[in-house]
């Protein structure tokens, strides 16, 4: 039986990272309290946020959001980034958000180790 060749992108994680991935894409609601965004996890390789609601939104790492202080997310588009190459462990801690001028969404893509069997 012929082997069955991994798509291209999966072969050079598993070459280079020793692993197999998958992206997981969410929604997460802001609003006046702190939220978490994505829970601790190490296993995460890459984590971008885009801030697609009405108010701009401030992201923390590892500890709750406060309005004026974090990094802030513009409404209607803003985004940040972060991978392991540039940021080291940043994508893999667990961050939080606040949109402290109303309900604001956010779509997060997270790149993690796939863990099943």
């Amino acid at each position: 039986m012929p082997k069955t060749a991994l798509p291209a992108l999966q072969a050079i994680l598993r070459e280079e990272l020793e692993g197999r991935y998958e992206p997981r894409f969410t929604t997460v609601a802001t609003g006046t309290s702190s939220v978490v965004v994505v829970p601790q996890n190490y296993e995460r390789l890459s984590l971008t946020i885009s801030n697609f609601g009405a108010y701009d939104v401030i992201l923390t790492p590892d500890t709750p959001s406060v309005s004026g202080s974090g990094f802030v997310l513009g409404a209607g588009g803003g985004f940040m980034s972060v991978s392991w190459r540039s940021d080291l462990l940043l994508p893999g801690v667990e961050w939080f958000a606040i949109s402290p001028d109303g309900a604001s969404s956010l779509y997060v893509i997270e790149l993690v180790r796939y863990q099943g069997v």
